[in-house]
């Protein structure tokens, strides 16, 4: 009897009806943190290797492929991409920043009524582009300009660290010499500009 009056006085019930929530929240939270220094060490990390040359499309396929594979819906999608295209650059991180935009792309559309994306590789004298193009909500003028920005998300928390497109923008432009960009479309949804020089001796 003393035992359940203790109890009840302090609220052991509810202490325990708590604690689940509460680890879950601990668990999301640190696989979050986890996530966030594995970004940054990826990011941190100095070139290890020299360029080389790999072919664009194979390795752009490859990247659709891992996502479509993870994803829990398949939206419409078209390509338009030459049979080959050689470049000369860091093909780890090309992919990597790939993977991040197709992946960006299809949380845009996950609760669109008919999901869709267009992904398309053109080029002239110097420079491959890549044009991942989605039919979701787009983006407001004002998030357009903080996009890149480092920890910057428009996810529920606990779905994004915001730091996926920081990072493939700085990987983009510095490590491998080319741009990144993002811009709405009158017809509603983003496309991102993924360009890279031919050739990346550097």
């Amino acid at each position: 009897e003393t035992r359940e009056k203790l109890r009840n006085e302090l609220g052991i019930d509810r202490m325990l009806k708590d604690i689940e929530p509460l680890v879950e929240g601990s668990m999301e939270g640190a696989e979050r943190v986890s996530e966030i220094v594995q970004n940054l060490r990826i990011f941190t990390t100095p070139q290890k290797r020299e360029n080389e040359a790999f072919d664009l499309v194979h390795v752009l396929e490859r990247s659709i492929s891992w996502v479509v594979k993870a994803a829990k819906f398949k939206p419409q999608m078209t390509t338009q991409f030459p049979a080959s295209l050689q470049l000369v650059n860091n093909e780890g991180y090309v992919h990597q920043i790939l993977i991040n935009l197709i992946q960006n792309a299809f949380d845009a559309i996950s609760e669109v009524a008919s999901p869709s994306l267009n992904i398309r590789i053109s080029q002239d004298k110097t420079l491959a582009h890549i044009r991942i193009k989605d039919n979701g909500k787009g983006i407001s003028k004002e998030n357009l300009l903080k996009i890149f920005d480092p920890f910057f998300t428009t996810k529920a928390v606990g779905s994004g660290t915001g730091l996926g497109l920081y990072i493939s923008y700085g990987l983009a432009t510095e490590q491998c010499q080319g741009d990144l960009q993002v811009h709405n479309l009158h017809e509603g949804g983003v496309e991102f500009t993924f360009s890279l020089p031919l050739d990346n001796k550097s």
